[in-house]
């Protein structure tokens, strides 16, 4: 590429919904040609509800590859205590086996007892310190070696609707506000070369308090030129004027980590074998 036209190309704050799914897609491109293993993606949702039909507690999971992720794991605080978070889990363990899944991975947080987990031979792989307002956060793993005799039999109907999905995470995430206001905010950057053609871009969100870095893309024509570090570092400096004080991303080992690395991010957690024959990296950077 010619020195003159790379000067040309400067940073756009903000891109289209068009633009956002082309750096995704290409991201989602780039990743399948890296992975051999044949890629099912499916949502498993145990919800449990009262005799009056209210939702008083579920579990929110997908199955990646040979994994699955949980992501929500709530009982109302009038059911505590009576085993229901319990059942509820030893059920979806059960639900993966029959599925195939070798491992669990799931992240908790200092106010939810993460002791409870390491019951059930769940393994902190990972703590983040500053994760949001003074709760850490837990990287936790469990290989899947079920063991039926300590089961508990409770009878959670799988069928849930989106609204039932909706209504579990945002108790999830009430629990961290304690019903305080929260805002949603994307912060997307984007590269066009002198032609206007889209060559890199990044696309990050507000999670809780921190900036969640989703896709950080450069076209294969343009990488190795240093529009990575310029994109990232441009957006490091917006989310500070903006009052962030720590970014968070995932990445695998096919993909960049060293690159993180070399910007001061601070590896929190590693994920083996997710998906099988790779690596899955967590890193943050407070700024």
């Amino acid at each position: 590429m010619k020195e003159e036209n790379k000067k040309e190309i400067e940073i756009t704050m903000g891109c289209t919904n068009e633009e956002a799914d082309y750096i995704t897609q290409n991201i989602i491109e780039f990743n399948n040609s890296k992975i051999t293993e044949e890629r099912e993606t499916e949502k498993i949702n145990l919800i449990l509800r009262n005799e009056e039909g209210e939702v008083f507690g579920g579990i929110l999971c997908s199955k990646f590859f040979n994994c699955l992720r949980i992501y929500v794991h709530w009982v109302d605080e009038r059911y505590r205590n009576q085993g229901y978070g319990e059942k509820l889990l030893l059920e979806v363990e059960k639900i993966a086996g029959e599925k195939n899944c070798d491992l669990i991975y799931f992240n908790t947080y200092s106010f939810k007892d993460p002791e409870f987990y390491k019951k059930y031979d769940y393994r902190v792989i990972g703590i983040e310190d500053s994760y949001s307002r003074g709760y850490k956060c837990y990287y936790l793993r469990k290989e899947i070696l079920m063991r039926l005799k300590d089961r508990k039999e409770l009878k959670i109907p799988q069928a849930y609707t989106d609204n039932d999905e909706k209504y579990l995470v945002q108790k999830y995430i009430d629990e961290f506000y304690k019903n305080e206001a929260s805002h949603e905010e994307e912060i997307n950057l984007i590269l066009k070369d002198h032609k206007e053609k889209l060559i890199a871009g990044i696309l990050s969100k507000r999670v809780m308090e921190y900036l969640w870095v989703s896709f950080l893309w450069v076209d294969d024509k343009y990488r190795g030129l240093g529009y990575g570090k310029k994109l990232l570092l441009r957006l490091e400096k917006i989310a500070k004027e903006k009052g962030y004080k720590l970014i968070r991303l995932d990445t695998f080992s096919f993909q960049a980590p060293e690159f993180y690395k070399k910007l001061n991010y601070k590896l929190i957690a590693v994920e083996d074998d997710y998906p099988k024959g790779h690596t899955h990296y967590f890193f943050n950077k407070e700024i």
